[in-house]
């Protein structure tokens, strides 16, 4: 049977609704978590000579995929050179599953004309550290990325002395819209993987990973994963072999980093104060930077209307931290909603039991304060009751 023959194609046309709707979830105010995809070597076929995926048969695989890791957009690289017929097959596919896909082009005249004078059939393109989505345009925050990178290779020891660096985005963070992309840009020379970058044993090579991407979910900015990041791809990455998707296992750490990558991605998207606000200092205020001798820092991410308020709690060292004061705006019940720390992402399970009541004890500039746990190389978010 002929490849293409093997998943029945879509309409070239895609339907209107589906495009209004996708062309809608490109604005600033709306939740953006891309897939970064390269073609040829996502999955290939061991059995036939490691030879790559076609288009049509990639289509089922990579829509199924990235619909149940809840990202909004696949950014597909490696599109040249492609058969056009099977390239818009593919894109049709996936519009029809939902998703957006983002096209990497050679250069800004060939972007406009996919994103804006519809030249491809694809939601937007990608060239020069900028991705445009309709009439928006996103920068990449490759200099966040490489910071973030270097911080999290430095052993939890030394991590106090970088410290400052979490305040130094504040000077343009809210000036345009931006990306933090976990990219296959960002590790190089040579490409190595994320996890290989992390320090200790495999236990906190896999909690640093999550904290990292705890870190990319919970700061203002859309959000980008390189293929294999988020399993804890261990090998550099080649364009020339598959993923290593043998190291995945439900019941391993490999699988269960999986699972925390869908639950950020299903949290940011369900969560306004995660992607309303990203372009606006307005929903983003730090509630503590200056605790450098413990590793933690924390802040609150808001609403327009200021009605949902989060509170994110980083704790950068093994160490977990209990009895942890810290100031929060309002009274009244305070629920942990998101912990990297549970047995479910292979942490060691500690946490506050489901979250506490505001004590009216001011702390940190604010009215109202909680004591709390903070689990070992984790992030939690508690969410303020309404």
């Amino acid at each position: 049977m002929n490849t293409t023959e093997q998943v029945a194609h879509p309409a070239l046309s895609t339907d209107l609704e589906l495009t209004e709707s996708r062309a809608a979830n490109c604005a600033p105010d709306c939740p953006i978590s891309i897939y970064e995809v390269h073609l040829g070597s996502w999955k290939r076929v061991p059995e036939e000579k490691n030879r790559p995926l076609t288009c049509s048969e990639l289509a089922p695989k990579l829509a199924d995929y990235v619909q149940h890791m809840n990202f909004t957009h696949v950014q597909l690289h490696s599109a040249a050179g492609i058969d056009p017929q099977e390239l818009q097959f593919l894109i049709n596919y996936l519009h029809q599953r939902d998703v957006g896909v983002i096209l990497e082009m050679s250069g800004p005249a060939q972007t406009m004309a996919a994103a804006e004078a519809g030249g491809f059939p694809a939601d937007g393109g990608f060239t020069d550290g900028e991705t445009i989505l309709g009439s928006y345009r996103y920068k990449w925050d490759l200099a966040w990325a490489e910071e973030m990178a270097a911080y999290f290779s430095t052993d939890p020891l030394y991590r106090k002395f970088r410290h400052a660096q979490f305040t130094q985005r504040d000077v343009y963070a809210f000036d345009g819209n931006y990306i933090l992309p976990l990219s296959d840009k960002l590790v190089a020379r040579p490409r190595s993987s994320l996890f290989t970058i992390m320090p200790g044993d495999a236990w906190q090579k896999f909690a640093n990973l999550r904290l990292l991407l705890a870190c990319t979910y919970l700061f203002p900015g859309k959000k980008l994963v390189f293929m294999g990041n988020e399993f804890g791809q261990q090998n550099p990455w080649t364009s020339e072999s598959s993923l290593d998707w043998h190291l995945v296992n439900e019941a391993n750490f490999h699988g269960q980093l999986m699972n925390w990558v869908a639950r950020l991605n299903w949290f940011y998207r369900a969560e306004r104060a995660l992607h309303q606000t990203d372009s606006s200092a307005s929903g983003f205020q730090w509630v503590d930077t200056s605790d450098a001798s413990r590793s933690v820092i924390s802040f609150l991410r808001t609403t327009s209307d200021a009605r949902e308020i989060l509170l994110v709690m980083l704790n950068f060292t093994p160490v977990p931290r209990y009895n942890y004061r810290v100031g929060v705006p309002r009274g009244g019940f305070w629920t942990e909603t998101l912990n990297s720390d549970a047995p479910e992402f292979g942490g060691s399970g500690q946490g506050n039991l489901g979250g506490m009541e505001a004590a009216p004890f001011g702390w940190n500039f604010q009215s109202h304060s909680l004591m709390l746990t903070l689990p070992p190389l984790a992030g939690i978010v508690l969410k303020a009751s309404a």
